[in-house]
């Protein structure tokens, strides 16, 4: 049996820890492979730091393989997120998938079975709940509540259960041999008081950006000795961001991925005020625009994310990090997956399909944008992927 975790990891902190060790010691595991975002986030924000370093802290935490979901996934909505993920566990052969979960697992389940579906009756209230202005997120939520009328679908808004929705829909649709391995979340990571274990990452983040002291107490002394004085933030791209927006016709903007409805319009009109990204989240945010979807259309700018890089799924393995168990799972998994497992993508450049090249090209791209918000000038250069190894911890 394997074990397969889909993460952000931004950073690895004492609540992915209890995870790891609730979902390890659950059954006996061969080892534990986890998919984990690049360089940007689903909510389309930089990592705080590089994904070598972050792939580093896992593996420390009790992860033995780490690989990189690509960024044509790693940016998108909950669906295409999971669908990344899900399908690159599926190339590794994992026979569990585990993830957080903050309510009855029972409605996620009849949930995504409607969603695997895809009947025409589900797609057309869906369609009347987003002509009512709703986001995505609420009106599928709200196109849910009709087909369950004997289940509380109020959790299903959650992040943490949206995204399970999504991994259990895609096994469903796919039909893979997947056992789903839901763990509850503990505490409550959002409101934040001085007998509480767990934080989310959002609050930990926003507590290291401000060079408080506190968020070490939701951190694993594993994390702490790798953090860097240097963090990440969308912020150190405003000027870039805004002047792309700036410079931008409306059609230039609809070449990205997700921008349509008239976002552009919102985007560009927007951007001639704002000092600021989030002023500029703020003068576009409305019903149908969460500010999680603005800022993931802010970042598919920052990378070029043009709808011709869509995919719907991996074409490779990039391996990140691994230990001594998770050398020897990707010996395993060089004999049967589908897919390549890549460490030199100059090599894998000349070996992947068009569809492939595209996808490593988009991962390259990321991390040299990524880079250039370092101040320091060793850290500021690109290239990095053509000459960063895995990280070995023996």
């Amino acid at each position: 049996m394997l074990l397969g975790i889909i993460a952000e990891y931004n950073p690895f902190h004492l609540g992915h820890q209890y995870h790891l060790q609730q979902a390890r010691q659950s059954l006996d595991f061969e080892g534990t492979i986890v998919v984990m975002s690049g360089h940007f986030t689903q909510r389309g924000t930089p990592t705080l730091t590089d994904k070598w370093l972050r792939a580093h802290m896992a593996i420390l935490g009790g992860a033995d393989l780490v690989l990189e979901l690509p960024c044509a996934f790693s940016v998108r909505s909950a669906y295409y997120f999971a669908l990344g993920g899900v399908l690159s566990l599926a190339c590794c052969g994992i026979t569990h998938l585990s993830f957080g979960i903050e309510s009855d697992e029972v409605t996620l389940l009849a949930a995504a079975h409607i969603l695997a579906q895809e009947s025409e009756n589900y797609q057309e209230t869906l369609k009347q709940q987003l002509s009512l202005g709703l986001s995505f997120a609420a009106a599928q939520s709200n196109a849910l509540t009709q087909f369950l009328p004997q289940f509380d679908t109020t959790p299903l808004k959650q992040p943490n259960n949206l995204l399970a929705m999504s991994y259990l829909q895609v096994i469903k649709r796919f039909q893979l041999p997947i056992t789903p391995l839901a763990i509850k979340r503990q505490g409550d990571y959002h409101n934040l008081q001085p007998e509480e274990k767990f934080a989310s990452a959002s609050a930990i983040r926003r507590m290291l950006l401000a060079h408080e002291s506190e968020a070490y107490r939701y951190l694993p002394q594993t994390t702490t000795a790798l953090l860097p004085q240097e963090l990440i933030d969308l912020e150190r791209f405003k000027q870039t961001i805004l002047t792309l927006i700036r410079r931008s016709s409306p059609n230039d903007l609809r070449q990205l991925i997700e921008i349509k409805e008239g976002l552009e319009h919102k985007l560009i009109r927007a951007a001639q005020d704002s000092k600021s990204l989030d002023d500029l989240c703020l003068a576009v945010k409305s019903k149908r625009y969460p500010y999680s979807r603005i800022n993931r259309s802010l970042c598919h700018l920052l990378l070029n994310f043009t709808n011709d890089y869509a995919a719907q799924k991996p074409y490779y393995l990039r391996v990140l990090a691994f230990n001594q168990t998770g050398a020897r799972l990707l010996k395993k998994i060089k004999r049967y997956s589908t897919v390549p497992i890549i460490t030199k993508p100059s090599v894998a450049m000349r070996q992947l399909p068009l569809e492939g090249q595209k996808m490593l090209q988009l991962d390259i791209r990321a991390t040299d944008i990524y880079h250039t918000a370092y101040q320091e000038s060793a850290r500021n250069k690109g290239g990095w992927d053509y000459y960063r190894s895995p990280i070995v911890v023996i």
